[in-house]
Parts: C-alpha cells; structure tokens; sequence
C-alpha cells in the first residue's frame, strides 16, 4: 500500500469511526446483522478461550481492533499475559482506550510494527476483506505470531462451483475496486462503498480463494461456517423467535460440520480459520480438539 493510499484509508476510517457510536455494533436496526455480531464475538471467544486452556499466558495482538470490544468480552473471560491492539484510525484507539484496553499500536495491517515472534495468537476479525493486500498481511501475522484465528465474509456455493463461477466474480471485483482507487482515489471510493453499500470491503473470498492465501504460511486447525441465512426470505422473518431457534440449530448441528458457503439462496455468509503458523515451535504441545 502506497502512502497515498495510506492517508486515503487513514482518513475514510478517521471519518465513519467519529460517526459510530461504541456499542452500536449490537444495536443496529438490522436484526440479524445483530445475530451474526453476537456469533461471531461467541465463536472468537469460544476459541480464544479454549486456547487458553492450553496456554495461559498468551500474547494476544488484536488487528484492527476497533472500539475494543473483543477486548471488552474476553478480558473477563480469560487469562494473558498481553494484550496489544492495534488499529489504523486513532479514534478507533481512543475507543478503544476507555474501553479498558492501554496497550494499543496505531499502524495499517499490512506493515506491523512488531518483532519476529512477538505474539502468540493474533485475532484477526473482519480485517482482511478491507485491505488492498490481505496477502502481505496474512504474510506479517505469520512473522510476528504462531497462531491466528480469522473471521471474514465469504462466496461460495454447496455444488462446489468455486472454480467455475465464484473465483471469477471475486477476483474481477476485487481488480475493478483497484482501477477505482487510481482513478478516482481511494477515500472517494471507500466511502461510495461505505454509503452506498453499507460496507468498505473491497475483497470478495471464496474458500479456495483464501485457503491459496494461507496455504505457504500456515496449517489450518479448523474451517467453521458462521453467520447461516436463508435469503430471499429473511426479511419475511424477522422477529420470529422460532425461526430464530431454527436458524441456531442449522448452524449448530449441521452446517458447522457441512461448509456451505452463500450462493445466493442459502447458507453460511462468514468464515472463521483457525491457523497455525508453519514454523515449528518446541513449546505448546497441547492438542486442538475442542
């Protein structure tokens, strides 16, 4: 990422975070944007917790940690010996700040600021579909940490049709967004995105997408599908605490263990991947199997 397109990032998240309130992300209008918030901060604190167990005194790197509110969950919930966050807009730190979390980096995802081997697991949470080389980042959380847990939105389809249709559909996405950027600059173009589409992604990732991503750098320990929906007709829904029930049972028992990724009728809309870097470290030595 150029310092041009630094300062172009910098300023767009400077600008939105000022607009977002600290607990807005469990407050919005959208009741299942709110359940697929409330899953995904179980399952990240389902794993980090569990980690833990075998680890108690990890050094946690939160990448673009926001407000703080991974922090604000888990600090109760675990123990560590460091917790650092780190953000690319510095409002976002002072958030952050009154939060409770202290130790906080203001740096971009790509270019962190830390030794080799500074952390023991990075969290990772809807990071990398925002960034311009999500590679050079996955790259750098390799350097500084032994293990990674990821969350990002995800295409993708049941019949397998990654290949044939949907890494196609993100790869052009994801070139156009660029063409933008040196056309018309990056902050313009985040903030149509952000506006008009309620999001500043600008990477769209299938499964055999990000597992390329990944596989130079790290083994995976778990695949698990997040965030099930059922479109066309979830806004017929809303509200129905039965079909509420029904959704957390498809999730729960069949579609965790079955990864059916949105293909536009139905499935799972997110992704989170537990990684462990390739280096081997003699330490550590308790087995994953939650």
């Amino acid at each position: 990422m150029s310092k041009l397109e630094k300062l172009g990032f910098k300023q767009h998240y400077e600008q939105i975070y000022s607009q977002i309130s600290e607990s807005s992300i469990f407050k919005v209008d959208d009741p299942w944007s709110r359940l697929e918030a409330e899953e995904r901060l179980h399952f990240v604190v389902e794993e980090v917790t569990f980690i833990c167990k075998c680890d108690s005194n990890l050094r946690i790197l939160d990448l673009g940690c926001a407000e703080g509110w991974f922090f604000k969950y888990i600090v109760s919930k675990i123990s560590f010996s460091v917790y650092v966050g780190s953000d690319i807009a510095l409002i976002n730190l002072e958030k952050a700040r009154k939060n409770g979390l202290h130790d906080l980096v203001l740096c971009d995802a790509e270019h962190l600021p830390f030794r080799d081997n500074s952390f023991d697991l990075v969290l990772c949470t809807e990071v990398l579909e925002h960034l311009i080389e999500p590679k050079s980042t996955l790259i750098e959380i390799a350097r500084v940490s032994r293990k990674v847990i990821i969350t990002t939105p995800l295409l993708g389809c049941p019949l397998f049709l990654d290949n044939v249709i949907f890494n196609k559909i993100a790869k052009i996405y994801s070139k156009r967004l660029r063409e933008y950027f040196h056309k018309f600059g990056v902050k313009t173009v985040l903030d149509f995105l952000y506006y008009d589409k309620g999001a500043s992604h600008i990477n769209y990732f299938t499964l055999s997408i990000l597992k390329s991503y990944v596989m130079d750098h790290f083994d995976a320990i778990k695949y698990k599908g997040m965030a099930f929906r059922f479109h066309g007709i979830r806004h017929i829904l809303y509200g129905i605490p039965s079909f509420a029930i029904l959704h957390k049972k498809l999730q729960h028992k069949l579609l965790n263990h079955i990864l059916i990724f949105n293909c536009g009728l139905l499935g799972n809309t997110m992704l989170l991947m537990v990684l462990e870097t390739k280096r081997k470290t003699p330490q550590f030595q308790c087995a994953y199997n939650p």
